[in-house]
């Protein structure tokens, strides 16, 4: 007779359900924190942008392409304008940004947007300014320089506006003629040619020396602008 068939033990056929369920139970749990950390993402870039009026829902490939664009933009237009300033400020004679022991900011030392990009992304440096506080601290420098231009420019124009006082003028008439003393048209005349000998002197000045006819003076209202500025921001 024919040997009847052998039924499998119970344990064995329990086991290949429970090996399916996990299985399966893999790649949700792995899906799951894949999400997770999607949503830790999105929050992290939602608190740094802390502008809750901007409704971003995902972080998209073309959004981390511009994010990156922007980034680039701000690093190369706040270089270019960090030696600009310093230019400038070479060419009036002022002080300039030295290295020192601590809080150095990148940007002002960075020849190029690549070398910028370096120091604000990668970890924080020992005696350089973490990338945030850098990027203010440049910002701050910038708008001073912009308002301490203005004051310059100010003083170096009153300066020589100063020069060309009607009074003034007269003061170097020491010595009057007769002719100058009866015919008033006379003392006209030499004035008048004073005028075009001071002319031609701060005109002769400025082509030989910019910094003696205007410099002095832009200097010296920069930097006191500057100063009542940066003491304001401190206070």
């Amino acid at each position: 007779a024919p040997a009847a068939p052998v039924a499998p033990p119970l344990g064995a056929a329990g086991a290949a359900p429970a090996a399916s369920g996990a299985a399966g139970a893999a790649p949700a749990a792995s899906g799951a924190a894949d999400a997770a950390a999607v949503q830790a993402l999105l929050a992290a870039f939602r608190e740094g942008l802390a502008t809750p009026t901007v409704q971003v829902e995902a972080l998209t490939p073309a959004l981390m392409k511009l994010i990156g664009e922007l980034l680039r933009e701000s690093a190369a237009g706040t270089v270019d304008l960090l030696v600009a300033r310093a230019a400038l400020k070479r060419e009036i004679r002022a002080e300039s940004t030295m290295i020192v022991a601590k809080e150095n900011n990148p940007l002002k030392f960075s020849p190029s947007a690549e070398a910028a990009l370096g120091h604000l992304l990668a970890p924080p440096t020992r005696g350089f300014m973490p990338a945030a506080p850098a990027m203010r601290d440049a910002y701050d420098d910038l708008r001073a320089h912009q308002y301490g231009f203005v004051a310059g420019m100010r003083a170096a124009l009153e300066g020589v506006l100063e020069r060309f006082d009607p009074a003034r003028l007269e003061g170097t008439l020491t010595q009057r003629s007769a002719l100058q003393a009866i015919l008033p048209a006379a003392r006209k005349a030499r004035l008048w040619e004073s005028f075009n000998e001071l002319y031609t002197q701060i005109r002769s000045e400025a082509q030989d020396d910019f910094h003696t006819v205007f410099g002095k003076a832009f200097l010296k209202a920069y930097e006191e602008h500057i100063d009542q500025l940066q003491s304001r921001g401190r206070g």
